[in-house]
């Protein structure tokens, strides 16, 4: 028989409990071994009985995984470690691969290189193994238990494609400029400088307060809203007033601190990784507080640096509908909104999203100027 729901928050409450927010290499695979024996565990009560809620109990104790590759790995690798439509297979079902695998994190970490098992992670879809060696340059690892017979046909098949997306991204990661295996498009790197400045303040009191069974709301700005409620609640003068706010507003953007959970394949740092009090860490990691949190688009629009003016909101095709126009000098150039999610779902603020806006549409025009 299978362990109770209580019985499965208390073994996320462990991971909570010992999660190493600054891991040596012997932190690492110490925290790997028991995330692995819990997920192997969940997985042999899964297999006997397929619940809804132990479905979810895998994907939140592999968040635990997700926030250490946070901790060994920049944002930027953790992106384009992700760039794969694949979902992992089962512990159980790789059988001896997997110990394979995790012998040779042991290995590493043996040799003072931090280990990340991808397996034990929802947002990391490469590689067997990653040696986080550099924070932007990790090394790939593909760990297998036979060889290919014919070196012929070492590119054919699933291997051959598993192959060619390390290779590709291994390239991006490197030379900063390349093409995923599977995409049509080159990707190129732009690096910024700006140091973030986050909010965190304003989500610990806002926590602190559902937890109290005070929903609140919070507005830094005019353009800038923010409300926690105890999940389940039904609040309607704060769903109410969010209408009303968004309303207002000719563009918003609105996340909840539940969505990259429910996901988990998003880079967004988990909430245990905030600089927030132990217990608000807690309550957002087990969703018993939602974090809502919207800001108006337009909000960075008119704002300047020395050459550097953003214009406009203009609306592009994909899945963020709209993107920022940038003046740099006289070379207008269109800059993605990602900076948005940052406000939403990282917390960053609103000013120092602004500011690595600017520098970002700056960096760009330098980058078309040199390739032209």
């Amino acid at each position: 028989m299978g362990r109770s729901a209580d019985q499965h928050r208390a073994a996320r409450r462990e991971l909570f409990d010992v999660f190493p927010r600054t891991p040596t290499p012997d932190d690492s695979i110490r925290f790997q071994r028991l995330l692995a024996r819990e997920i192997l565990q969940s997985e042999a009560e899964y297999a006997l009985e397929k619940t809804e809620s132990l479905k979810e109990h895998l994907r939140a104790v592999r968040v635990y995984g997700d926030a250490l590759a946070h901790t060994l790995l920049s944002r930027y690798a953790i992106r384009q470690l992700s760039r794969n439509p694949g979902n992992h297979p089962d512990l159980l079902g790789q059988g001896k691969a997997f110990q394979l695998a995790m012998d040779c994190a042991e290995a590493l970490a043996g040799q003072r290189i931090p280990p990340l098992l991808a397996d034990l992670t929802n947002v990391v879809r490469n590689g067997d193994l990653i040696a986080c060696v550099d924070p932007n340059l990790p090394v790939m690892l593909e760990c297998k238990l036979s060889k290919v017979k014919d070196v012929r046909f070492e590119r054919q098949g699933r291997r051959g494609r598993q192959l060619s997306r390390l290779e590709s991204i291994g390239a991006l990661l490197r030379d900063g400029r390349g093409r995923v295996h599977g995409e049509s498009t080159d990707r190129y790197t732009v690096e910024v400088t700006c140091v973030p400045r986050y909010s965190y303040a304003i989500v610990d009191e806002i926590v602190a307060s559902a937890l109290q069974r005070r929903p609140s709301m919070v507005t830094p700005s005019p353009n800038e809203l923010y409300a926690a409620t105890m999940v389940g609640e039904v609040v309607d003068s704060t769903s109410g007033v969010l209408q009303l706010w968004a309303e207002q507003n000719d563009l918003v953007a609105i996340g909840s601190s539940l969505d990259p959970l429910q996901s988990g394949t998003w880079d967004i740092p988990p909430p245990v990784l905030w600089d927030i009090g132990r217990e608000a860490q807690w309550a957002l990691m087990e969703r018993d507080v939602a974090v809502s949190h919207a800001i108006g688009v337009g909000a960075l629009v008119g704002l300047t640096r020395d050459n550097v003016r953003v214009t406009s909101v203009i609306k592009l095709p994909g899945e963020l509908p709209w993107g920022y126009e940038v003046l740099v000098d006289d070379e207008a150039v269109t800059v993605s909104a990602n900076v948005v999610l940052d406000v939403v779902y990282c917390h960053r603020t609103v000013e120092s999203a602004g500011e690595m806006l600017l520098e970002l549409a700056e960096r760009v025009v330098t980058l078309m100027l040199r390739d032209a």
